[in-house]
């Protein structure tokens, strides 16, 4: 049921029994804080230089690390739970990036780019909010929301990537190394998590391209549900029509089913239901995530199949209500969260979001919640 207009006297009482003396404390802790902060992110950069530096000058003892710069580091992250609001940005947007990670009290990005000046830089990510963003974590979920507002002076081009530092309880870092040129167990390859400025060209590493094709009997071509077949040859790592639906036909000649999966551009994240069906254009309740794990996730794909992330959209046939898709491409259900851009928003059990009426936040405070549901925290 939303939740109505109830009385203004708590919110009163809260406001006329702040004292002088309480806020002068808070603002005197809330100083010491950012100091310290600001302290640890800098120490953090100065750590991930050094790491860097060993990285390059001694492969031989990085490969008894592997991913970590400290042997008995606990921080991970699950590389497939990372998304951005957008990739194709300017300079001095903000994008907003969402991931998943385990036993991490800090997170980092590094990524280089290009400056107007025509010199090579490095801009990482920060653990608190200033002028280059924030992080934030929620320890319901498990996920960190990065808000990185990007440096004013990149040139058109693409920042990559380079590092994802994690820092543990014990203060022990580990990293995610793109390690494309070693040949590594655990290497991973960051090179999908770019981000293009000012309309650059897509890195060819951001993905590949599978042929599509379409059913011709006539050219004497079969399909039995199962496997596709030209001259005889099952056809295997392709987009397939039958005529009615869309297939991807895997390495083995069989159709992917009840899967969540990248597209093969390495951009989009697209779904195939328990038939072999590409969706188009609904929602889905999505019951394993990319990784395997069981999950109970509404999503919505649209007309090139691709998920919706960062959406707010209206229901289907004749639902008149909003819905919002959050960054992760999932939709918000059951209570209060909050948008990319700090608003404020509420949506049903059933994902409906609270528009055009007033209420409270969690705070206790008098709200509205406009017609795009957003309110003003």
């Amino acid at each position: 049921m939303k939740k109505k207009i109830a009385s203004l006297v708590l919110a009163a009482a809260m406001v006329f029994s702040m004292s002088t003396t309480v806020f002068a404390e808070e603002v005197t802790e809330a100083q010491t804080q950012v100091a310290a902060e600001t302290t640890d992110d800098v120490k953090d950069a100065n750590v991930n230089d050094e790491a860097k530096a060993e990285r390059t000058t001694n492969e031989e003892e990085q490969l008894v690390g592997k991913k970590s710069g400290n042997a008995d580091a606990t921080g991970t992250v699950d590389l497939s739970t990372i998304s951005y609001s957008s990739r194709l940005r300017n300079a001095g947007d903000t994008v907003v990036i969402r991931l998943k990670t385990a036993n991490v009290k800090r997170l980092h990005f590094y990524f280089s780019y290009k400056a107007t000046d025509g010199k090579e830089k490095t801009f990482s990510t920060t653990s608190f909010e200033n002028s280059k963003g924030n992080a934030v974590y929620d320890e319901m979920t498990g996920y960190w929301t990065l808000t990185v507002n990007l440096p004013d002076d990149a040139a058109t081009g693409v920042m990559y990537l380079d590092d994802i530092q994690m820092i543990d309880q014990n203060e022990k870092y580990s990293y995610v190394w793109d390690n494309n040129q070693f040949s590594w167990e655990d290497s991973a390859d960051l090179s999908p998590y770019y981000i293009s400025i000012g309309g650059a060209s897509l890195p060819s590493s951001a993905g590949r391209t599978v042929p599509h094709c379409t059913l011709n009997t006539a050219a004497g071509e079969t399909w039995d549900g199962t496997y596709y077949k030209v001259n005889g040859e099952v056809k295997k790592d392709v987009f397939f029509f039958d005529g009615a639906y869309t297939y991807y036909l895997q390495a083995n000649g069989t159709p992917m089913k009840s899967r969540l999966t990248y597209h093969p551009n390495g951009v989009a994240v697209i779904y195939f239901d328990e038939n072999g069906h590409e969706v188009f254009n609904s929602f889905v309740n999505v019951k394993q995530s990319i990784t395997g794990e069981a999950v109970d996730d509404i999503c919505y794909f649209d007309a090139s199949g691709y998920m919706y992330q960062d959406k707010l959209t209206y229901g289907q046939n004749g639902d008149s209500n909003l819905y919002y898709i959050n960054p992760c491409g999932v939709m918000q259900r059951g209570g209060y969260f909050t948008f990319p851009n700090g608003d404020l928003g509420y949506a049903e059990a059933n994902g409906a979001l609270m528009t055009n009426q007033d209420s409270y936040s969690p705070a206790g405070a008098l709200v509205h919640f406009d017609g795009m549901g957003h309110a003003k925290q």
